[in-house]
């Protein structure tokens, strides 16, 4: 296996679906069991949406309890609602914010700087950017959450100046 022969000469990306949360979350605890070495001799994570989700969840050493308890939370609150995603007080993006706020360890931004990537796709334009340097935790959880997982609710805008980027 050639390119597992130097430690860091591998990337692993997880894409983005909300419903893939889960499984990127199985198929990340398959990874610590059977093949740990792809996880722990990973240069970087990336991942768009739920992948970043469970991308920083590698980065920052959380557990696949942790991961299934907070999805499984966003599940509930969806499930408590009369009309599911639909209803006008489902806020994915505030209840993530949340759950990034509560659970992230102080440095996470410094753990996350070049060692994960962050998919954003600016919308109308449909421009993709990758974020790999943040530069406060706050800066970080704002790129986690700033996916638009519900266009109607909240549109999410990226302002690029020079090698600068920030969500709006």
């Amino acid at each position: 296996m050639g390119f597992l022969d130097e430690e860091g000469s591998w990337n692993l990306s997880f894409s983005g679906a909300g419903f893939l949360g889960l499984y990127h979350v199985g198929a990340t605890q398959c990874l610590r069991q059977r093949a740990p070495r792809l996880l722990q001799g990973a240069r970087r994570f990336y991942g768009s949406s739920s992948g970043a989700l469970n991308a920083i969840s590698i980065v920052c050493g959380k557990s696949v309890d942790f991961c299934c308890t907070q999805l499984l939370g966003m599940v509930r609150q969806v499930e408590r609602l009369s009309l599911g995603i639909l209803h006008p007080a489902y806020t994915p993006i505030e209840h993530i914010k949340r759950q990034l706020q509560d659970s992230l360890p102080p440095d996470a931004h410094v753990l996350a700087s070049q060692r994960l990537g962050v998919s954003l796709t600016r919308w109308p334009d449909g421009r993709n950017f990758m974020i790999t340097d943040f530069a406060t935790r706050d800066e970080l959880i704002q790129h986690l959450a700033s996916f638009p997982a519900h266009p109607r609710k909240e549109e999410v805008g990226i302002k690029t100046e020079g090698s600068k980027t920030e969500v709006l």
